[in-house]
């Protein structure tokens, strides 16, 4: 039990030094390490037209152009757009470049070579009349451009065209590479080697040691003006007047493309599937950074500092500057679960592993503590050092130790039942403070005593954190207290409530914030408390470690990742100044190898003093710079893409006049960007119909329709989060033309008739007439945009063929007639009596009202509206929740910032079937108006919806049929005797949850229950007692998994097993720990134990990261040896091991049946 560990434990150590060693020091001014460049990619499925990219530009808008076989195609950061393939040059594209007007020139495999500008793609004609083709590179210096072809290279200016080939002094006419230069020299390459243009003719460099080979490209470094050239042969460096050849890794030999970026890092992409990264002058080899499946074709730095890869048969990547590293993953100490951290006061932190004790942990080196003779190395939950340099362990189940030397020494523990402390911290005092499950407890460390503090009896302690003000914050399992003095006090007593409270932070104003374990985040300023969650802005309801960094951001540990947002902002939010917060969620594509947090220990995070937090993953370290800026790297440019109505597309760029009869009209937007684009937030407003701007999220295209006529301009705007709102350079500015009962000439012919009628008329009923003849235009006029909208609304509506997507359609094209920023729609069953939702859509998600949420028809208001038949309007949802406490529903969509409603009840064929819920965010939202347009609209909406209704019905009805099949099969994987899952079945979900979890790298636990002494139980009470047992234990074991996915079945005989899908092991023992719990409360008579006078368990646990190269049948033999080892360790006990992929040899180790 000790030798092992400690023998693993030395290996990890090794492979971890070694690791270390490869990784590249960050550098002033410098690229930063490896472990920040975070990849992504893109393939066909994302819009991509094809896997091998040739060429790559960014042009002067921010747009990526990628030249594919497939085409060229623009990319903004989400979507592609590809040129139609019946245009010049659209395929087998090899070559670009941008000039310096804007143009970009495109060369083709086949088509020669075009010049895309003004949006037109046009071949370019050479003026000696021959032709082009096989264009391999295209470079641009100055006015001129330059293009390697199969016909010799090309030399093309606004004054000067010249065709240089064998004739000139070139080896051959196939040219693989030109590099022009300022001052008039220019390189080539041919299957023969490199030549200079020198004057009018080529000839050999004065350069020795050149290759005398193919050359592919070539880069110069601004910095020193090292010339870099990519060969058949590998790279090689250009240094006054000779070449030297670099040493690459293994695989890297043919380089067809070379990048010298803006800090001076050499990439080489290698087609033999390698992309290299090479810093001069650090005395570090050439890195692999990717390896790219069919090799690397092009390399192109984009403005916000990412290197992006054109690849041969994987799409496109790019490597990205993230702002965190990794501390972690297979061959290092750390590639497990890290659970307490805190900083050791020079730079770096002491880490506790997940029952493998304590790390000291670096930039650059990881030193694991060795336990002591005779120790086992025991399972850290809280971690302190204290005012003179001591680190404290707080052990789980082992008590309080101290670091002395370089041995864990043992200090005893408070006299709680577990053994456990979560929590220890030193106070103003300078006593040391222990948390436990039982109290808090002072040390004395001179007499090693611990007394339990006044009042904190039974408090299960979580967190202890000490205040400027001498007192100290406990968080416990049910709620805040404080120490103040010798004894607690319940801190905000009756205002918040009794949670889970694992995270407390002071700021500077002296408000105190609280993170709890599923219940969001709180806020106590004096006598004001606020609670803070998904509704307020948050990502998530769980709050692990709470730091506030330099620039008053708060920075916040949870399951899905760390989430930071501006305090400020959440102080607004606190004092009802603002609806929501603006927080960020960061994870992988920041440079997180996982973005699960681990939030057990404490502190569960540490802020050091240089501005890093070190967060505890599931998966070693993540060390994020909380001085970076998290918006993006670029200022963001807004770009109208274009302008669509009625079929045809327009010129944003020119005022555009829509002609009579435009009932829709589209403009497409966008804001290039390649870090963080997933956290824009685009704005729009129509000059005269919007007051201010109208947030839309990350929708990229305005849908207009119904306007009147008349001129209008249309903005639109983005930013990052705490960014500044970046308006387009211009607006849309477009005119729509009336038709001719719209125009004036067809007004004043009315107006001529009408003079005529009342004319005949008496002349003292003149005025009335007049003022009836202009109330009698407006309502024609009303009517009449009304009637249009019906028709365009009810034809699209028509059209969905199913209910989702007919709900769609009503969401997206209403909000001309209805204002709303959520749609909700339930189901009528009047047999039962009940409303059911079945479809919901929102601008922001909403959490509160999901759909299958049902409720009781008798009695409720929504009863009274089905009598009346007539839509109902609640101006003020606050107000009418106050009258009405017991409606849920309403408390429920409240709790999603809704404000005011209005329901639709829907009939069809004479009867009740549905209702339409129209939520805003603003009170009073509805009127009459808004009551009229639904009631000429509801009885055809009522037929669509239930139409589309009834085929959804039949859908459902196969799939039923399809289920009772399934649940027929399933009786062959039903343990008769307990009801549970048998091996059979257990064996394919350990299977099927081990797939899931590897294409994601998610954690996986298993626990193996075993019932302690059950041969003893059948002898002493025999066989039929002893089956009640089995189902009695199974029933218990079942009735306590919670979540889905988790599977309990029976393994075999008395023994249980169960799967936790994405279950981490701090998670994975609490369930164990309930399971065995809640079988010992069974209380079934056991004379024949000798453990307890009742039937008790014994449970090994074992959990990891799943992978794709992994046998699942690791991580059962790990909770076997658990599952051993708590048996020996006397029964009745919970036991966890982390599984080891590696070093799994395929075996389990076998337990004697009769010593169960």
């Amino acid at each position: 039990m000790t030798t092992g560990p400690r023998r693993a434990r030395a290996a990890r150590g090794l492979a971890a030094a070694a690791l270390l060693a490869l990784l590249p020091e960050r550098s002033a001014g410098g690229a930063p390490p490896l472990e920040t460049w975070v990849p992504r990619s893109w393939s066909i499925s994302d819009g991509l037209p094809q896997s091998s990219v040739n060429a790559l530009l960014q042009d002067r808008d921010g747009y990526v152009w990628a030249g594919t076989f497939g085409g060229l195609t623009r990319f903004d950061g989400v979507r592609f757009e590809t040129l139609r393939t019946g245009e010049p040059c659209a395929g087998r594209v090899t070559a670009l470049a941008l000039a310096g007007d804007g143009a970009i020139w495109v060369g083709s495999e086949r088509s020669g070579i075009c010049v895309l500008s003004g949006g037109v793609l046009a071949p370019y004609v050479p003026p000696d009349g021959r032709p082009v083709t096989g264009v391999s590179r295209l470079r641009v210096s100055g006015r001129e451009v330059f293009a390697a072809t199969d016909q010799g290279l090309l030399r093309i200016g606004p004054d000067r065209f010249r065709r240089y080939g064998p004739e000139d002094g070139l080896a051959e006419a196939i040219v693989t590479f030109v590099h022009p230069e300022d001052g008039g020299r220019v390189w080539a390459g041919t299957k023969g080697g490199v030549q200079v243009l020198a004057g009018n003719r080529f000839g050999p460099p004065d350069v020795e040691g050149l290759p005398e080979t193919v050359v592919f490209d070539a880069a110069r470094a601004p910095s020193n003006g090292d010339l870099w050239l990519g060969t058949l042969d590998g790279l090689f460096r250009v240094v006054e007047g000779r070449a030297e050849k670099v040493v690459l890794p293994e695989g890297a030999r043919r380089v067809v493309t070379v990048l010298v970026d803006r800090s001076g890092v050499v990439w080489a992409g290698s087609d033999l599937g390698r992309l290299v990264r090479l810093r001069p002058g650090s005395g570090e080899p050439p890195a692999v950074v990717e390896a790219v499946p069919g090799g690397v074709r092009s390399l192109m730095e984009d403005r916000e500092g990412g290197v992006w890869a054109g690849t041969q048969t994987s799409g496109l990547v790019r490597l990205g500057r993230g702002i965190a590293s990794s501390i972690g993953g297979p061959g290092s100490p750390l590639g497990m679960p890290v659970v307490p951290v805190v900083g050791d006061g020079a730079g770096g932190v002491w880490v506790g592993l997940n029952c493998d004790g304590v790390a000291h942990v670096t930039r650059d080196s990881v030193r694991l503590v060795e336990p002591g003779p005779g120790r086992r190395t025991g399972c850290p939950w809280a971690l302190h050092r204290d005012r003179t340099g001591a680190l404290w362990v707080g052990m789980h189940g082992q008590g309080l130790y101290r670091l002395e030397g370089d041995s864990l020494v043992s200090r005893g523990g408070p006299p709680n039942p577990d053994g456990i402390v979560r929590a220890v911290a030193q106070g103003g005092d300078g006593t040391l403070l222990v948390g436990t499950g039982a109290g808090l407890y002072r040390h004395d460390v001179a007499s090693g005593a611990f007394t339990l503090v006044a009042g904190s009896e039974g408090l299960d302690v979580f967190a202890v954190v000490p205040f400027p003000d001498g007192t100290v914050g406990i968080g416990t399992q049910t709620g805040p207290w404080l120490l103040r003095g010798d004894g607690v006090e319940r801190l905000a007593s009756g205002r918040v409530p009794d949670v889970p409270v694992r995270a407390i932070h002071r700021d500077g104003t002296g408000a105190t914030w609280l993170g709890t374990y599923g219940h969001g985040l709180f806020r106590v300023a004096g006598q004001e408390v606020a609670r803070l969650g998904g509704a307020q802005g948050l990502f998530e309801e769980h709050v692990s470690r709470v730091v506030e960094d330099s620039r008053g951001r708060l920075w916040m540990t949870g399951n899905r990742g760390v989430s930071v947002v501006a305090r400020a902002e959440l102080e607004a939010v606190a004092a009802g100044r603002e609806a929501r917060a603006e927080a960020v969620l960061l994870g992988a594509p920041e440079g997180m190898r996982t973005p699960e947090c681990n939030g057990g220990g404490q502190p569960a995070g540490w802020l050091d003093e240089g501005g890093t937090f070190w967060v505890p993953t599931v998966d070693g370290l993540a060390l994020f710079d909380t001085a970076a800026d998290l918006g993006g790297q670029a200022p963001l440019a807004v770009r109208v893409e274009g302008v669509r109505a009625g079929g045809r597309d327009y010129d944003p760029a020119s005022e555009i006049r829509f002609p009579p009869g435009v009932t829709r009209i589209e403009i497409r937007y966008a804001a290039p960007s390649f870090s963080g684009q997933e956290r824009i937030r685009f704005f729009h407003r129509l000059e005269g119909v919007d007051a201010d701007w109208v947030d839309v999220g990350s929708r990229r295209q305005a849908n207009l329709a119904l306007l009147p006529p008349g001129a209008y301009a249309f903005e639109v705007a983005a930013r990052r989060p705490g960014g500044p709102l970046v308006p387009a350079a211009s607006p849309v500015r477009f005119v729509v033309e009336p038709r001719f009962v719209e125009t004036w000439l067809f007004r004043l012919l009315s107006g001529l008739a009408a003079a005529l009628v009342v004319a005949t008329a008496v002349s003292a009923r003149v005025a009335i007439a007049r003022r009836r003849e202009r109330q009698l235009e407006r309502d024609v006029a009303a009517r009449t945009a009304e009637l249009e909208k019906l028709g365009e609304l009810t034809r699209l509506v028509s059209e969905a063929e199913t209910l989702e997507e007919a709900l769609d359609h009503v969401y997206e094209t209403f909000h001309e007639a209805v204002p709303y920023d959520r749609i909700g729609y339930a189901l009528v069953d009047e047999a039962r009596g009940l409303v059911r939702a079945v479809w919901a859509r929102s601008a922001s998600p909403g959490t509160e009202l999901p759909a299958g949420y049902t409720s009781t028809l008798s009695g409720s208001s929504l009863s009274k509206v089905l009598e009346t038949g007539e839509p109902r309007i609640l101006p003020d949802l606050e107000a009418y929740l106050l009258a009405h406490p017991s409606s849920d529903s309403t408390r429920r969509i409240v709790a999603d910032g809704m404000r005011s409603s209005l329901t639709c009840p829907l009939r069809a064929r004479g009867r009740p079937v549905a209702f339409l819920f129209f939520s805003s965010t603003r009170p009073g939202a509805y009127d009459a108006s808004h009551v009229r347009f639904l009631r000429q609209i509801a009885g055809q909406l009522s037929l669509v919806l239930d139409k589309t209704r009834l085929l959804d019905e039949l859908v459902s009805a196969k799939a039923s049929l399809e289920a009772a099949n399934r649940e027929l099969a399933s009786l062959a994987t039903t343990d008769s005797l307990t009801g549970l899952a048998n091996r059979r079945a257990f064996d394919e979900a350990l299977r099927s949850e081990w797939r899931r979890a590897s294409r994601t790298e998610l954690v996986l636990s298993f626990l193996l229950v075993d019932v302690d002494h059950f041969k003893a139980y059948n002898d002493l009470y025999g066989h039929t007692k002893g089956d009640e047992c089995l189902r009695m234990v199974a029933r218990a074991l079942a009735g306590t998994l919670r979540r889905a996915g988790e599977l309990v079945a029976r393994y075999g005989g008395e023994e249980f097993a169960v799967i936790l899908p994405d279950t981490g092991a701090e998670e994975a023992l609490q369930v164990a720990g309930r399971l065995r719990e809640r079988v010992a409360a069974l209380a079934l008579p056991h004379a024949g134990s000798s453990v307890a006078a009742t039937v008790t368990v014994s449970v090994g646990a074992a959990s990891v990261v799943a992978s794709r190269s992994g046998d699942p049948q690791a991580l059962v033999a790990a909770a076997d040896a658990a599952l051993y080892e708590a048996k020996e360790l006397g029964r009745n006990r919970v036991v966890h091991r982390p599984a080891d992929l590696a070093g799994w040899s395929g075996g389990l180790r076998r337990r004697d049946a009769g010593q169960s």
